[in-house]
C-alpha cells in the first residue's frame, strides 16, 4: 500500500491532470488550477481514500464497508454509484472502474503542494472527520502512519545538519517534532543540541524545564536519565572557558 507521501508527491508527467490535496481540507484542483472539489463528503472521501492507494484496485465493498455500513447492499450500491458519478461529473476521467472496482491511476495525479518542514502542522483531511466511524478509524490509522514517517524524516534531516553545525537550522526541525509528538524527548535532545550550537543555554534551560513539567503535570513521570545528562553536558559545553589558543 503507498504511503501518503507517496501517493500525494508523484511526479509529474504529461499525463497528469488532478492535483489532490489532502493535507488540512481535502482540495481537488485540475490542471488549469481550477478547484473542482465535489460539494458531498463521501464523494470527497472516495477520492480521497483513492488518492493514499494510487493504482490499487480497491473493491467497491471495501468503500462500501467504509462509507455506508448501515445500509443493505441494494441501497449502499445506489450510493456509492451516486457519488462515483458527482466525482465524474466534476472530475472526468479522474477515476477507473470495472463491474467490481474503483480506483485512480498514478499517472493522473499532479504533485500536491506541501507545507515545508517549518510549517504548521496539518493534520490529514481534517474535514472529513465523522462521516463513519469505520472511516474514522482509517483516518486515525493513515494519520497515525502519516505522523511516523514525518518524524522520521525530521529526525534525519535534523541529525545530517547537527553534525555539520548548523544548529539553528535543526531547531524548526526539532520544534515540528514538538508539535507531532510533545511527549517524546527525542525533540527535546535534538533541541538542546541545536540551541548549544547556537550558544543559547537559557533555550535549553527552557525546553528542558517546560518538558519536564509538562511530563510531571500529565503523566507523573519525569524526564530520562539520558536527557537529564545530555541537558548537563551542553550547559556544561557552554560553561566551558575558551583556550586562549583557540582565539589565536
Amino acid at each position: 500500500m503507498a504511503t501518503r507521501p507517496e501517493a500525494a508527491r508523484q511526479a509529474d508527467s504529461p499525463g497528469s491532470s488532478w492535483r489532490l490535496h489532502i493535507n488540512g481540507s481535502f482540495a481537488l484542483h485540475d490542471c488549469a488550477g481550477r478547484l473542482v472539489t465535489p460539494h458531498g463528503r463521501k464523494a470527497r472521501a472516495i477520492l480521497a481514500y483513492l488518492a493514499v492507494h494510487p493504482d490499487d484496485r480497491v473493491s467497491r465493498e471495501r468503500l462500501i464497508e467504509l462509507l455506508w455500513p448501515d445500509r443493505g447492499e441494494s441501497q449502499a450500491r445506489g450510493s456509492l454509484r451516486q457519488c462515483l458519478l458527482e466525482i465524474r461529473r466534476t472530475a472526468p476521467k479522474l477515476i477507473s472502474s470495472d463491474r467490481d472496482h474503483v480506483w485512480i491511476e498514478r499517472s493522473q495525479l499532479i504533485p500536491s503542494d506541501f507545507p515545508d518542514e517549518c510549517a504548521p502542522q496539518e493534520q490529514l483531511l481534517d474535514d472529513l472527520e465523522g462521516i463513519t466511524p469505520e472511516f474514522d478509524e482509517w483516518l486515525r490509522c493513515e494519520r497515525a502512519i502519516e505522523a511516523s514517517e514525518e518524524w522520521a524524516d525530521l529526525k534525519r534531516k535534523a541529525e545530517r545538519l547537527l553534525a555539520i553545525g548548523r544548529g539553528s537550522e535543526a531547531l524548526p526541525l526539532a520544534e515540528r517534532m514538538q508539535r507531532i509528538d510533545c511527549y517524546n524527548e527525542d525533540w527535546l535532545r535534538l533541541a538542546m543540541r541545536a540551541e548549544c550550537q547556537a550558544g543559547h543555554p537559557a533555550g535549553i534551560q527552557t525546553r528542558f524545564r517546560e518538558l519536564d513539567e509538562l511530563l510531571k503535570r500529565e503523566l507523573g513521570v519525569s524526564l530520562s536519565a539520558r536527557t537529564r545528562a545530555l541537558h548537563d553536558e551542553m550547559l556544561a559545553e557552554l560553561a566551558a572557558p575558551i583556550d586562549p589558543a583557540f582565539l589565536a
